[in-house]
Parts: structure tokens; C-alpha cells; sequence
């Protein structure tokens, strides 16, 4: 999700409504979990993810990250698009469960066709910042731990 689509307000978004520059990146792990904004695989009937997050050796701020998904008439969603779409990349986490960056490196071709069809501007790179989980105790912990 980005700003525009959290229509609850349940989130702090400093850009919500943006579509250039730094807070127009900012997005919500939601609905599927992708790390790239996409309107390919919103729907309002079912819709199966699978996010996997795996460490990096040592004790460095960095993780690999894929997801991959399906959802009601995904293959017929559009001329081309297939059962299955899914991202991958690279993730840092720089305060772990408030701010992380993601730098996704593959997407599957819905994806990026998507972006295409819809006139959509593809980001590279994204960011969640959860400003309303901000709790200055519960940091100091986990960065400790």
C-alpha cells in the first residue's frame, strides 16, 4: 500500500498523497505483502502469498527478500498475465520492524507489464517507516537484543 490507498488512515504516511520524490516511496507491508507498489493482484475475492525474508551471515543490517503470489483469475487478469507474479531483492533494516529499504532486483513480468499498461511509474526503491509504532523503549530494546 502507499499513502493513497490507506483509506482507514491507519498509517502515517508523511507523503500520503505524493507521486515524486522521497515520501512517494514509502509503503505498508499489506494485502499480499509484495515490496513493489503494483496494481496487479488486487482483488476482493481471494488472494494466496508467500513472503520469505532470510539473514544475511554475520550480524550485518541486511536480508534477501522474495515473495510470490496468486489470486482470483490471476491468469486472466489481463492479455499475457500469468497464475503467479512475485519481487525479489535486497532489504535493509535500519531500526528492524519501523524502517526498512527494500531494493527489489526481479519482479515477474505481470509486474513490470503492469507498469507499463497502466502508465504506472515502476520505483526501484521503496521503504516502510512505521511512525506510529515509533516507541523510543521498545528501539533501545531491540537494538540491544
Amino acid at each position: 500500500w502507499s499513502g493513497h490507498q490507506d483509506y482507514l488512515f491507519e498509517h502515517i504516511y508523511p507523503g500520503r498523497n505524493e507521486n515524486e520524490g522521497v515520501f512517494s516511496r514509502q509503503l505498508s507491508i499489506e494485502d499480499g505483502g509484495f515490496k513493489v507498489p503494483t496494481p496487479v493482484g488486487q482483488t476482493d475475492k481471494w488472494l494466496f502469498a508467500l513472503n520469505l525474508k532470510m539473514a544475511m551471515p554475520g550480524n550485518l543490517p541486511f536480508s534477501l527478500f522474495a515473495d510470490i503470489g496468486t489470486y482470483h483469475n490471476a491468469a486472466k487478469a489481463f492479455t499475457g498475465s500469468e497464475q503467479f507474479m512475485y519481487d525479489a531483492g535486497v532489504m535493509a533494516s535500519i531500526i528492524p520492524d519501523i524502517f526498512e529499504i527494500y531494493l527489489p532486483l526481479w519482479v515477474s513480468s505481470d509486474i513490470a507489464n503492469a507498469a507499463d499498461i497502466t502508465n504506472f511509474k515502476f520505483r526501484r526503491i521503496q521503504f516502510v517507516l512505521k511512525l506510529k509504532d515509533l516507541n523510543p523503549l521498545t528501539i533501545a530494546k531491540n537494538i540491544v537484543d
